[in-house]
């Protein structure tokens, strides 16, 4: 029994979040609100060598990647946290659409399953009355696992 209590208490840094993202979807489009912890610092782009490129849509030499290649997964945790996607990206791929709103939403990544649930804050027809003015329309709450 122990044996099993330690176990689990090693285990459950597993199922700790990497991140919470919540996004929102208005008449202005989307954007990030919030993401904790927040990203000090943000990736660029670069190249394998490491290099940062002032044009992020500059293209590689196929033969320098045949020779860079390591037998390595991609992965998208470092130090414990969610890395190598900006805050543009992360507002892209969690925007919210009247669709997704009320179902559950999942997506993995490389190593990383992100979880969530898009909320549409729209009235239906029975509620006109209680019609308020907001830009946000829709959101979307989600939460960053390992995979």
């Amino acid at each position: 029994l122990l044996q099993e209590i330690i176990f689990m208490m090693e285990d459950s840094s597993s199922l700790d979040p990497l991140c919470i993202i919540l996004v929102k979807s208005g008449a202005h489009g989307g954007k990030l609100l919030f993401r904790y912890p927040f990203n000090a610092h943000p990736s660029h782009p670069t190249s394998p060598n490491n290099i940062i490129r002032d044009n992020p849509y500059a293209l590689t030499i196929s033969e320098d990647l045949l020779n860079q290649r390591v037998n390595t997964e991609p992965t998208n945790i470092k130090d414990g946290q969610l890395d190598g996607l900006s805050d543009e990206t992360l507002a892209n791929l969690f925007s919210v659409s009247k669709i997704m709103c009320g179902a559950k939403f999942e997506l993995k990544l490389n190593d990383v399953r992100f979880v969530g649930h898009p909320v549409s804050l729209e009235p239906d027809a029975s509620c006109e009355s209680l019609v308020r003015k907001t830009t946000i329309t829709m959101f979307h709450i989600v939460f960053a696992l390992r995979a």
